[in-house]
């Protein structure tokens, strides 16, 4: 499988973060959380053969990816030695582009192969990381395919972003690179500490126990679920109601 990497640089947050958010306590949910990075890839199609108008597209990406570093600005930070902060710095996003000499088509087919589909990230996911303060909360990588499809392969570190704030984060990375008329999420990062504050946690069985949970060499099953179009508009339309609208997926 070869995959070459054409491109390297940081995104940086279109603002600098404000003096007085420069240091964000940390939960202790966030202390207990493994140091590993949760990976997401996603897929697009070919929507044109136009040089400059990916070029645009792209441009375009890095752009709104910037923008919402701003809104997310703990994100575009490190981890603090003392393992109850993070410092929220604005080193920024590891951001990487790829070409891939092969067809989108073998990775999307019934079985395909994991190790293929780890290649598409900027990092190894569910790995634990052995200094923290060295490596960004985000990374991304954008793949283009021979055939002309796209894939944006993610990394999250666990630290701070679980299922449902990557959601958030990817939400509103969407609506700014769109320039939708959606309201964005307006995110608070400060309550958590306040309800859970941080802890010594160096010596606690808890944190022992769930770096074990991701040794090197691990053998972890995994399992592929596939939701055509119509069941996934199904689920969206079960799930939505007055209180829980339904929200769009990142859109490229």
């Amino acid at each position: 499988m070869e995959i070459n990497i054409i491109s390297r640089e940081t995104i940086k947050p279109s603002s600098q973060t404000p003096h007085h958010l420069k240091t964000l306590k940390l939960s202790l949910f966030d202390q207990l959380a493994p140091r590993t990075y949760n990976p997401l890839v996603l897929f697009y199609s070919v929507s044109t053969n136009d040089p400059l108008e990916l070029l645009n597209k792209i441009n375009q990406l890095k752009n709104s990816l910037s923008e919402t570093l701003t809104s997310f600005y703990p994100l575009a930070g490190r981890e603090n030695d003392d393992q109850i902060s993070l410092d929220c710095n604005d080193e920024g996003a590891l951001y990487l582009e790829a070409r891939v000499n092969h067809d989108m088509l073998e990775f999307l087919k019934p079985a395909p192969k994991l190790e293929l589909l780890n290649k598409l990230l900027p990092c190894q996911p569910y790995t634990i990381i052995p200094n923290p303060t060295l490596v960004p909360q985000v990374a991304i990588q954008v793949n283009f395919f021979k055939c002309g499809g796209i894939a944006i392969g993610m990394c999250f570190l666990h630290t701070l972003l679980d299922g449902i704030s990557m959601f958030a984060f990817l939400s509103s990375w969407s609506a700014t690179s769109c320039k939708s008329s959606n309201e964005n999420p307006s995110p608070e990062f400060a309550t958590a500490s306040t309800l859970f504050p941080p802890q010594d946690v160096s010596d606690t069985n808890i944190r022992s126990y769930v770096a074990k949970m991701f040794k090197e060499n691990e053998q972890i099953p995994t399992r592929r679920f596939v939701f055509d179009a119509q069941a996934i508009e199904s689920l969206k339309a079960m799930a939505k109601c007055e209180s829980v609208p339904t929200l769009a997926v990142m859109k490229f």
